[in-house]
């Protein structure tokens, strides 16, 4: 799993991970219920941007401006929401965070 207490990553995450606002939000709240980043990649080819959280969304979030899949495939991951064009994706894998 990645440190977010990093000092890097804690800089970029002031910022924004991802350009979307609607995915910062919904990985700024993630991360304060106790999910983690387990990885931080490109899938090519249109994702440029891909951070898997380590436990399944904690909940629905409403965000309009994006695209929720229940991906539901062990080769990859649980569920993810993407932008219209699927340039940056936030996924989660399986686990449960109880």
């Amino acid at each position: 799993m990645i440190n977010t207490s990093n000092f890097s990553l804690g800089l970029m995450m002031k910022s924004g991970l991802f350009d979307s606002d609607g995915l910062n939000e919904i990985l700024e709240h993630e991360l304060a219920i106790g999910n983690e980043i387990s990885e931080m990649s490109a899938w090519p080819k249109s994702c440029q941007r891909l951070i898997i959280l380590e436990y399944r969304f904690k909940k629905l979030h409403d965000k309009r401006d994006l695209n929720y899949r229940l991906v539901d495939d062990p080769h990859y991951w649980y569920a993810q929401y993407s932008t219209e064009n699927d340039k940056e994706c936030l996924a989660c894998k399986f686990n449960v965070l109880i």
